[in-house]
């Protein structure tokens, strides 16, 4: 079996991944409209004439060296008969970067590699284990693949090493009643959708008008919690760009009377849903619009078809004593489970120009 990359329409990229079970909003071809500053190119994996599998490309061209950085966030998407064949499509990949300046390419397919269920979480927090691998650690052969046919993956301890969250957490929603859900929730969970509700708290969903709104809450929520905020106009973008035949995207905001004291965005396709960004005040989180928020995204989530609630990305630390700890904590009380993906790996075409690209990144970071 030899697979071959070609470069493809947006209609044929759009085509294949309405006929996949699953696959992230960050393959979507109109995602590269979000990301301004990169440029979008569909690509599709071939064995002989079928097509079994697509990727986005963001490409950046780096100043200066004139050669591209290449990013399939989330992805290829490849069908399920051939995603664990990595040595296949990676080799098909880089052959089809032979003929262009393309110095790098970083890739993340969703393969899964362990699952953790709540009991154990829960069980190694009492005991005192520090991170997730500390529960089960299972070699993986797709790892093994990867690295013979020359990539290489930078996993940092914090486990937000890569661009894409390597571990995440999600919930089965499918078909669960409000009973059903909150009887899976922890006590202090249900205690504060109690509160909220006694609190008055109203959950809306908005439209792009309402976005500033969003946008101070996240501003306030960045200077919280130490990290740089993306511009009001990359939201604004998210909600043109995001609402297709494949995706749905919604703003949610959290009211107590005219205030509003949480804003996060939702994105579905096919049968999953994201809690994508969260912002909150520093006033009023005694009445639990985190929570109400939430609840009401999840709820909405169900009712719109989806099978699993995405909460997105949490720290490996299972420290109750480590900052990120809390994440994790609060997500936990849903009573989901944690996913550990094979992470986001670097294919180096061009290791001169490489170098070069990473001497001048750390360069530029002291000026």
């Amino acid at each position: 079996m030899n697979l071959v990359v070609k470069e493809i329409s947006q209609d044929s990229h759009l085509k294949f991944l309405s006929s996949q079970p699953s696959f992230s909003f960050l393959q979507i071809p109109q995602w590269a409209l979000v990301k301004s500053d990169w440029r979008g190119i569909s690509i599709g994996f071939f064995d002989k004439d079928d097509l079994i599998g697509v990727g986005l490309i963001l490409e950046r061209l780096i100043p200066k060296i004139n050669y591209a950085f290449w990013y399939l966030p989330e992805g290829p998407v490849i069908s399920d008969e051939y995603l664990l064949k990595v040595e296949k499509w990676v080799v098909a990949l880089k052959t089809f970067c032979l003929d262009k300046k393309v110095f790098i390419i970083k890739f993340g397919p969703r393969i899964i590699e362990n699952t953790f269920d709540k009991e154990e979480i829960e069980s190694a927090v009492e005991s005192g284990l520090k991170n997730f691998d500390s529960i089960k650690h299972t070699p993986s052969e797709v790892i093994a693949d990867l690295k013979k046919v020359g990539c290489q993956h930078i996993d940092l301890a914090s486990g937000f090493g890569d661009v894409q969250p390597r571990f995440i957490f999600i919930k089965d929603i499918h078909q669960k009643t409000d009973d059903e859900l909150l009887k899976e929730f922890n006590q202090q969970w249900r205690r504060n959708i109690k509160k909220a509700d006694n609190s008055q708290i109203l959950v809306k969903i908005g439209s792009k008008a309402d976005l500033p709104v969003f946008h101070e809450l996240y501003k306030e929520t960045a200077i919280r919690d130490g990290f740089t905020p993306r511009p009001l106009s990359y939201f604004e973008k998210m909600l043109e760009n995001l609402n297709t035949e494949l995706s749905e995207i919604r703003l949610y905001l959290a009211y107590k009377e005219e205030a509003a004291l949480a804003a996060t965005i939702w994105i579905k396709v096919k049968n999953r849903v994201w809690y994508s960004y969260g912002a909150s005040a520093n006033e009023g989180r005694d009445f639990k619009p985190s929570n109400a928020i939430q609840w009401q995204m999840m709820k909405d989530a169900r009712d719109a078809g989806a099978e699993i609630y995405d909460f997105r990305g949490i720290s490996d630390s299972l420290d109750v004593t480590n900052p990120l700890f809390g994440l994790l904590r609060f997500k936990l009380g849903t009573g989901g489970k944690a996913i550990k993906y094979i992470g986001e790996w670097d294919l180096v075409l061009n290791r001169f120009v490489y170098k070069l690209f990473m001497f001048l990144s750390k360069f530029r970071g002291k000026r």
